[in-house]
């Protein structure tokens, strides 16, 4: 039998509707998770066809991995911080240009992500971002747009004056080793080591390019801009983005003015009476996750009955690159914690944790990393919610990347969480990729 059959609950995800998402175990939408909110503004993602398309207001957004250029076949539910796009026109229209031209007509690429096709000149081909961003000290900002690299041969990414670039940073993507060079700082306004360069490959030759960077100073930024060497042919440049964050974020679109994508959270189960798929007393607990920043915040998920006084609560804690469980049972000490190093936490992490009175486990991609034979767990019935923060800790919601979570009513063994923890879920579950509702039965089907 698969271990993945003795789950008693499974969200992978796959099926969703406005404010909820949907389960694969239990049936007839047993401990489905409700409440999701992303209150009054849309949400974008990169669909199964590899296309970006906004989501209305309270929808969960199922986003599909890029793996250069692939697209993957098993979506992560993501979730994500407020953010706002600070620049007004995302499509660049009313970016300023120097030895470029831009075309007289817009269009779109990756189906929701306008812009414009440019042509370059000779020179020193440039676009300004009409636009300024206004940090405080220790602030970051992040620039990120979408571009055709067919034509291309380096683009450079600069964040902070233009021409002179005296107030921040800048990085040269080299198109024959697709790859950013080591960007330039500046001592005087620039934090040292602070600049973080990415990019992500989609199809088509499309790529959204991001740099970040923390400013030492109060700063305006005027002009984030861009400059490229390439042919003489049209590339495509649009869905541009200033944010006030040190990563950036899905993509904002905006017409005119600033747009803000708001939080989104309140994701919530809980156990139908006389039909438990929470075990107080022992099982385990498998969350695949990937976080969206390794900073100093708690990024949990838990299981409880709550309130802030019994719970295991489970994700990323405020250490570098660290996964966190904590048991706690009462008012007092919390009866286990295990803090584990992980290569990064901006890459997806498969964990499972077993809990008995006296006998805890914590897998992580493949291996069995601690162990404790001291502390007790909960009384039967006690446990009865699941959350996408922690009751015990505030500011706690978790923001980032969840391909599964499960929950098992009964001990594995030792292999079983090796396993569990070590190959990818292929067939099983993942052979699914939708629910669709039964009318005759009543339910939800997989297909």
């Amino acid at each position: 039998m698969s271990i993945y059959k003795k789950a008693s609950l499974a969200m992978i995800p796959s099926g969703y509707k406005s404010g909820k998402v949907y389960n694969v175990i239990p049936k007839k939408g047993d401990m489905d998770f409700t409440q999701f909110t992303r209150s009054g503004s849309t949400g974008s993602r990169l669909n199964k066809d590899g296309l970006i398309e906004k989501l209305d207001a309270n929808v969960p957004r199922l986003d599909y991995p890029m793996n250069n250029g692939l697209l993957l076949n098993t979506p992560f539910l993501l979730l994500e911080p407020a953010s706002t796009n600070q620049i007004v026109n995302s499509d660049t229209s009313d970016f300023s240009l120097t030895n470029t031209t831009r075309s007289s007509a817009n269009n779109y690429r990756l189906g929701t992500i306008q812009g414009y096709e440019y042509t370059i000149g000779t020179g020193t081909p440039q676009m300004n971002i009409v636009s300024y961003t206004t940090t405080a000290v220790n602030q970051y900002v992040t620039l990120s747009f979408f571009i055709d690299v067919s034509y291309l041969t380096n683009t450079t990414i600069y964040l902070g004056s233009a021409g002179n670039k005296t107030q921040g940073t800048f990085a040269v993507w080299t198109k024959s080793t697709s790859s950013f060079s080591d960007p330039t700082e500046n001592t005087t306004y620039v934090t040292a080591n602070s600049t973080k360069l990415s990019f992500v490959r989609y199809k088509d030759n499309m790529y959204r390019f991001s740099i970040s960077a923390e400013f030492k100073t109060s700063s305006t930024i005027t002009f984030p801009h861009i400059e490229f060497t390439g042919g003489d042919e049209p590339i495509f440049i649009g869905g541009a983005q200033v944010e006030q964050k040190s990563f950036a974020t899905s993509f904002i679109d905006t017409t005119g003015s600033t747009a803000i994508r708001n939080n989104e959270s309140g994701l919530k189960s809980v156990e139908s009476a006389g039909d438990p798929a929470i075990n107080s007393v022992l099982g385990v607990i498998l969350f695949e996750i990937e976080s969206l920043v390794n900073d100093a915040t708690h990024k949990y998920m838990s299981i409880s009955d709550d309130s802030n006084q019994n719970y295991i609560h489970f994700g990323f804690n405020n250490q570098d690159n660290t996964i966190t469980v904590v048991v706690q049972k009462g008012s007092g000490a919390p009866e286990v914690t295990m803090n584990l190093a992980v290569t990064s936490t901006l890459s997806i992490n498969k964990v499972a944790f077993l809990y008995q009175e006296n006998n805890f486990k914590l897998a992580i991609n493949g291996s069995i990393l601690s162990t404790d034979n001291s502390g007790q767990t909960f009384p039967v019935g006690t446990l009865n919610t699941i959350r996408f923060d922690s009751p015990g800790e505030s500011s706690s919601s978790f923001y980032g990347k969840v391909r599964q979570f499960m929950l098992f009513d009964e001990l594995l063994t030792d292999q079983e969480l090796i396993s569990l923890t070590g190959e990818a879920p292929v067939g099983d579950f993942w052979q699914f990729n939708t629910l669709l509702w039964d009318s005759v039965d009543s339910e939800w089907q997989l297909t």
